[in-house]
């Protein structure tokens, strides 16, 4: 988790840098869990099934914001500044 304190050094770096952290979601290796359930006979990123939508949506990056939050992060470092885009 990039929550944790081992992430400290490079949060702190980017406080002190003035720089704000934009994650964007992406290939999280999250389809490779939906694949089991639902196996896809084609890539189609932009065609999701209603399953997908439903078990995944938008869960990688609200697990990550939520890792920044649950695990310290945004605590340690109140200065820091994310952005999901």
């Amino acid at each position: 988790s990039m929550g944790t304190e081992e992430f400290d050094p490079f949060w702190d770096a980017c406080v002190k840098a003035g720089i704000p952290v934009s994650m964007h979601a992406s290939d999280s290796g999250y389809s490779n869990y939906l694949n089991d359930w639902e196996p896809a006979t084609e890539f189609k990123p932009f065609s999701p099934t209603s399953f997908r939508m439903v078990a995944m949506g938008k869960r990688p990056i609200e697990d990550t914001m939520a890792a920044l939050v649950c695990h310290g992060a945004l605590t340690r470092n109140p200065d820091l500044r994310i952005l999901s885009v």
